[in-house]
């Protein structure tokens, strides 16, 4: 009967058919078969690293050449030494570098690289809010009419306002009647014409002339200042009116009877008289007042008209 060995390694395996005697040697060649093996396994662990273990640069194969392919960490750069961008060096303080259709990073100003674009009223912070606070939400504006009330505060072409210094805002001329271009300025022509003086009939035309002189309301049929038309000038006047006098008095001197010069008049009763007044003056003299002009009080302000 064969004897039974391990599955693995082949080592016999007691017989229960022989007797226990006769497996004793069989037991003892299995421990020394046990103990190679596991002298072998021992061996095979001491060869291997731990799980967690650590190695110098110069352990690992091709660290050291890798790294010397690197820059340092703390080296500096420009811009022009990347291989996709040319011509940052050249370029102006506050321009951008914006990517071309090669790849290549070019620089170029900020309006260039914008380009001609559009936005929406909502996109232009506060725009909605300003124009609000101009007219009803509800109101409907052209793009020129939107365009006119926020460059010159809801004043339009043709309007007069008094200003407080001699700094022109713009959009604005003073009103001291000079001649203007009708085609540079031409919606204020389209609205005034030649109201205040046709500059030299043709290519010119006058703004008022409001230098020294207050504005008074249009009659316009109420009947206090009839006859005027809009734009013209009228010079100062009084209305009738009457003054007091001064009046210091005076006296004749005369003699009585006897003097060289009588007098008799007879009627319902008896007059006499002698009389030596040859000339006399009555100094009365009218009283005089005001100033070279007629004026109410007054201050001095710049009258000035949205041109453009």
């Amino acid at each position: 009967m064969t004897n039974p060995v391990t599955a693995n390694f082949g080592i016999a395996k007691p017989n229960p058919a022989n007797d226990i005697s006769l497996d004793v040697g069989k037991l003892a060649e299995a421990f020394d078969t046990i103990d190679a093996v596991m002298k072998l396994i021992s061996d095979a662990v001491d060869t291997r690293a731990p799980v967690s273990h650590p190695h110098t640069m110069a352990q690992i194969e091709g660290l050291l050449s890798a790294l010397a392919g690197k820059m340092n960490a703390n080296q500096a750069f420009s811009l022009d030494s990347l291989s996709d961008v040319n011509g940052a060096g050249l370029a102006a303080i506050g321009y951008v570098l914006v990517k071309a259709a090669n790849g290549q990073w070019l620089p170029s100003s900020p309006l260039a690289a914008l380009g001609n674009h559009e936005h929406s009223i909502a996109q232009i912070v506060g725009l909605l809010q300003a124009l609000a606070a101009k007219a009803d939400a509800s109101a409907v504006y052209t793009r020129s009419e939107v365009d006119a009330l926020i460059s010159a505060g809801g004043i339009k072409i043709g309007q007069t306002i008094e200003w407080n210094s001699l700094t022109l805002p713009t959009g604005f001329l003073k009103e001291n009647g000079a001649a203007i271009s009708r085609s540079t300025y031409n919606t204020l022509f389209q609205t005034i014409g030649t109201t205040f003086g046709a500059g030299d009939g043709s290519t010119t035309f006058n703004v008022p002339d409001s230098r020294g002189v207050v504005a008074r309301g249009l009659d316009d049929g109420r009947g206090l200042d009839a006859g005027r038309t809009l734009g013209s000038y009228q010079a100062d006047a009084n209305a009738p009116h009457t003054h007091g006098v001064n009046d210091p008095g005076h006296a004749h001197p005369h003699t009585g009877f006897g003097g060289s010069s009588l007098i008799i008049a007879t009627g319902p009763g008896l007059y006499y008289g002698a009389s030596l007044t040859s000339a006399a003056t009555t100094g009365i003299s009218i009283q005089s007042s005001g100033g070279p002009e007629a004026r109410m009080k007054n201050i001095a302000k710049l009258k000035i008209i949205r041109a453009f």
